[in-house]
């Protein structure tokens, strides 16, 4: 996994390091960033963010802690 400061442009696919205010709706932190997201992003004037990029055979944060959930219940 890559994770650090990203060009807004080059965003999509990436998921979302920092929860963030964006066209006047919250987005969460470990979002996965589409296309329209990105749009919005610089329509809002933001040319850079925090995301985390998942090399192949990663885990999202939100997949790895449903497969523990699922594994202790």
């Amino acid at each position: 996994m890559k994770f650090g400061r990203l060009a807004t442009k080059n965003a999509a696919g990436a998921l979302l390091g920092h929860s963030l205010e964006i066209a006047g709706r919250r987005v969460a932190k470990g979002s996965k960033i589409t296309e329209s997201l990105v749009a919005d992003m610089v329509k809002d004037g933001i040319t850079e963010i925090v995301a985390a990029q998942l090399d192949p055979g990663d885990l999202s944060e939100n997949t790895a802690a449903a497969r523990l959930a699922a594994h202790f219940t």
